[in-house]
């Protein structure tokens, strides 16, 4: 597949799985959005069905009575409004997320430390080092998409007992 992505083409060339990578990719970065928000979603898609997710992306906008003042106040909203008592969060959001107030309403908060346990694979560029969590687009050029499915299950594992299935 000949791709209009010159940038990407050039950057990952050496990667044994680019044109598996840009395969996933290309439609919809070739799909001519008119919004940001909807070539993340269409990318986003794109590469969950790819890796085999059977989670469904969903979209606050398209969700009633998730605005709040404050950031937490949202948060429990939203899990509300999808029945989830559980979030995931990225470690940097430590600083701020309220995790007394999730509780009061029977959230409990999952801490993301994914970047620290990265696990590292080969890079097309050795000498500029590894830079761990820099995207999976260069995970898919690295290792391609069974690679990186592979990598997020092991991963998952960290966090969730083998057996269980959420």
């Amino acid at each position: 597949m000949r791709t209009s992505r010159p940038g990407l083409r050039l950057a990952y060339g050496r990667s044994p799985y680019t044109e598996e990578a840009l395969q996933v990719i290309e439609p919809p970065l070739s799909a001519g959005h008119r919004w940001l928000a909807d070539l993340n979603t269409d990318l986003v898609t794109q590469i969950a069905l790819t890796l085999g997710s059977r989670a469904s992306l969903l979209l606050t906008s398209g969700m009633s009575s998730t605005a709040a003042e404050g950031k937490t106040e949202r948060l429990e909203r939203i899990c509300a409004a999808v029945g989830e008592h559980e979030l995931w969060a990225g470690s940097g959001t430590r600083q701020y997320l309220d995790t007394a107030a999730l509780a009061e309403h029977k959230i409990t908060v999952t801490w993301n430390e994914f970047t620290s346990r990265h696990p590292r694979y080969a890079q097309a560029w050795p000498k500029q080092g590894f830079e761990p969590g820099l995207s999976v687009i260069d995970a898919a050029c690295a290792i391609g998409w069974a690679g990186v499915s592979a990598m997020l299950r092991a991963g998952l594992l960290a966090y969730r007992p083998p057996g269980e299935t959420r």
